[in-house]
């Protein structure tokens, strides 16, 4: 074989590799459909407050589960998120479990101003400073006279 045949045919090859890359990443599951509250470990695991929200995570699941179209809940779950991340430190699990409630949100009512206010205070949080400042700026529009929008575009600056 010369050296012009095995060029075509590793081109060819790379070719096909890429194509069957592509193919399974687009039909790959990139986002769990729902995130589980995970278990705490140690003096965390053992605390009430720990029993209450592993209570209402389950009931705002089963609400959104019953009525997809249940803004509030969403929220109330992306709120949970943020909270858990907080406790937990488990930031980047829970941001990204927090944030496709926001997005879910956010697909039903592109303006809602709290799935917004808590859009801008996961990208703060990751340091996503630029992205952070938009998403509060776009709040702020909606609603001006809020006084933890002001505090999140302050963080954002």
């Amino acid at each position: 074989m010369n050296k012009k045949n095995v060029y075509k045919l590793a081109i060819g090859l790379f070719a096909v590799a890429i194509v069957f890359i592509l193919l399974k990443f687009k039909n790959s599951e990139l986002e769990p459909a729902s995130y589980q509250l995970k278990e705490r470990k140690g003096a965390l695991a053992e605390t009430a407050e720990y029993i209450k929200t592993r209570a209402i995570a389950a009931n705002l699941k089963m609400s959104i589960q019953e009525n997809p179209e249940d803004i509030k809940s969403m929220l109330a779950l992306g709120g949970l998120y943020i909270q858990e991340a907080r406790i937990t430190g488990n930031h980047l699990y829970y941001d990204m479990a927090a944030m496709q409630q926001v997005n879910n949100t956010l697909n039903k009512d592109a303006n809602n101003f709290e799935a917004l206010t808590y859009k801008a205070l996961i990208y703060l949080s990751q340091h996503h400073f630029a992205d952070g400042l938009a998403i509060a700026e776009k709040a702020k529009n909606i609603n001006p006279y809020n006084a933890f929008i002001y505090g999140l575009l302050i963080d954002a600056n």
